[in-house]
């Protein structure tokens, strides 16, 4: 289940991990382990895309992606 954290935490923490596209692959894998979920913090949930991370079994490199 992934970790939930205040939403300043949550953009200090993805600030410069790399995008990449949601099922991208690493080490020949797919992402598909995702750890945080940007959370909406009182935000419209029609309104706004939300991102994740994403962490590669392989190698533990984070990433970041889209939510949808």
């Amino acid at each position: 289940m992934p970790e939930t954290m205040p939403l300043e935490e949550y953009k200090e923490l993805t600030k410069d991990l790399p995008f990449v596209q949601p099922l991208g692959e690493c080490c020949g894998k797919p992402l598909m382990e995702t750890v945080h979920i940007e959370p909406l913090e009182g935000r419209n949930t029609l309104a706004v895309e939300r991102t994740c991370i994403l962490k590669c079994s392989g190698c533990g490199k984070e990433y970041l992606s889209k939510w949808d």
